[in-house]
């Protein structure tokens, strides 16, 4: 899979050091997977909230953040809609974002 906009990944890493790892961690695991449906994504990543729209909602650091991303399964790219607190989450619409 491809990141579209990785850069905030490493711009909200550089924020909030205690998920640098993670993310990458998960970064690295993305870009070497190939998804074609959300059940592909459930089974790499069991805890993933399926949302509408091909979103998905995924808990980091405890759920203490969240990042939401929309998947274009037939481009083989994640498209990075969200990253935040579960505060901040729960201010939006992760289905529209």
């Amino acid at each position: 899979m491809h990141i579209i906009t990785s850069k905030k990944l490493r711009d909200f890493a550089n924020k909030h050091g205690d998920v640098d790892v993670q993310l990458g961690a998960w970064e690295s695991m993305v870009k070497h997977a190939k998804w074609n449906n959300a059940a592909d994504v459930k089974m790499q990543f069991p805890y993933v909230s399926v949302l509408k729209n091909d979103r998905f909602c995924f808990n980091l650091k405890g759920n203490h953040y969240r990042l939401a991303v929309k998947v274009l399964f037939n481009a083989q790219q994640v498209l990075i809609r969200f990253i935040g607190t579960h505060a901040d989450y729960d201010r939006i619409d992760a289905n529209t974002v």
